[in-house]
């Protein structure tokens, strides 16, 4: 819906699968100082083999324009 949309997937039984999806970080304005960094957090938990604990958030940024077809 909107950018910066992030996923991360791990490998899990060498499937890979979607471990987080949404936002980067706490700051929901860009002039925002982020205290939370929720994709580092999640690319730590995954490459640690650990759950991703992070539920997923909506992303906030600007919206997709999509061409008509």
């Amino acid at each position: 819906m909107c950018t910066p949309d992030s996923f991360l997937f791990g490998r899990e039984a060498g499937t890979w699968r979607l471990q987080y999806h949404g936002r980067l970080d706490d700051a929901l304005n860009p002039d925002d100082e982020p205290t939370e960094f929720y994709i580092r957090d999640a690319v730590d938990a995954v490459l640690a083999g650990e759950d991703v604990e992070i539920p997923d958030r909506p992303s906030r940024g600007c919206s997709i324009k999509w061409p008509e077809a």
